[in-house]
């Protein structure tokens, strides 16, 4: 608790700095990795939806 208001604490947001990026904040992502995941996310979520169908 936060002992002048009586609240309880939060968080408010978080920020990660790396310097290996080249100092703009965004980390370059390979598509044929992000494509892949993509689609192993797409046939995880369609499983789970087809298991929850048969039961």
């Amino acid at each position: 608790m936060n002992p002048r208001t009586k609240r309880p604490y939060g968080l408010s947001h978080l920020a990660f700095y790396d310097g290996a990026s080249g100092g703009n904040g965004e980390t370059p992502v390979p598509e044929p990795a992000a494509l892949g995941l993509l689609g192993m996310g797409l046939l995880g979520l369609a499983s789970v939806a087809r298991r929850r169908r048969k039961a």
